[in-house]
């Protein structure tokens, strides 16, 4: 079944419509999972992590080519590996990033991103990508509001560059921008409106059994 992608740069509200989709789903009692390419707290993270570490105590910095590469490399691994297999399974399967990201933070450092493009042409591709776009200072205002270390592609120029290479790529592809900055709700029945079309679930989905809105449906997104 098909694979749904969530992309946008940090504070753009993904982890959010990832819920809220996953819910919406999982009211009309139809199979999903959500994956990550590469979870924030896998072992493989916090390696490259130490191993960006080590190099700082040693007054020197990992090559952002090969750590772009690596990144990929890993993202490509799961993509071939468990989210394909979900996605084999029968169910859908959303995904908090997905192919965009890692060529979009290599053009966002200023790194040539077409040895990480010719990898990816190897990973399954999504059924649908939705781009959710926000002004980078609105998403720093979020980022602070959640109360979490900044990181490196916290930093404004980070996101900035990030951010035009988002909608780039969304222009050059079949990628579908949403405006971040709509109320959560809002964003997630246009989402459903699209997903439900694309895939003609309004045709054989049961009725929901309670709210459709979800988690974090009051208010802004956070994430």
């Amino acid at each position: 079944m098909p694979i749904i992608a969530f992309c946008g740069i940090d504070g753009s509200g993904k982890s959010t419509q990832v819920d809220m989709l996953e819910e919406w789903f999982r009211a009309r009692e139809l199979p999903v999972d959500v994956a990550r390419p590469i979870s924030p707290d896998s072992a493989f993270l916090r390696t490259v992590e130490e191993l960006e570490r080590r190099c700082e105590a040693l007054e020197s910095r990992f090559p952002l080519q090969s750590l772009g590469h690596i990144m990929a490399f890993e993202a490509l691994r799961n993509m071939n590996g468990r989210i394909r297999e979900r996605s084999e399974e029968g169910g859908f399967v959303i995904c908090d990033r997905y192919m965009l990201t890692h060529p979009v933070y290599a053009a966002a450092y200023r790194v040539d991103a077409s040895g990480i493009d010719a990898l990816l042409e190897n990973a399954p591709r999504p059924a649908l990508t939705f781009l959710l776009d926000v002004p980078v200072q609105d998403a720093l205002r979020r980022i602070r509001a959640r109360a979490k270390d900044g990181g490196r592609n916290e930093a404004p120029a980070v996101l900035e560059r990030a951010r035009s290479a988002y909608l780039q790529r969304a222009a050059e592809s079949a990628a579908i921008v949403l405006n971040g900055l709509a109320p959560a709700a809002a964003t997630h029945a246009s989402i459903v409106e699209i997903t439900a079309r694309r895939f003609a679930l309004g045709e054989w989905a049961p009725a929901p059994r309670r709210s459709e809105w979800g988690r974090g449906a009051q208010g802004e997104d956070a994430c």
